[in-house]
């Protein structure tokens, strides 16, 4: 499950689009709550 994450842009809280689970973690893909901003960002959360 993700961790979580604040937007980078407008600090607004993003919620995770997609998880893609690996062995040694997950692929996340974030998107900004903030319907202006709308920032999206895929990072890896070790586990």
């Amino acid at each position: 499950m993700a961790k979580g994450k604040k937007c980078p842009s407008c600090k607004t809280s993003m919620f995770a689009q997609s998880e893609k689970v690996e062995p040694k973690g997950i692929y996340v893909v974030y998107v900004c709550r903030n319907g202006n901003c709308r920032h999206t960002e895929k990072t890896f959360e070790s586990k």
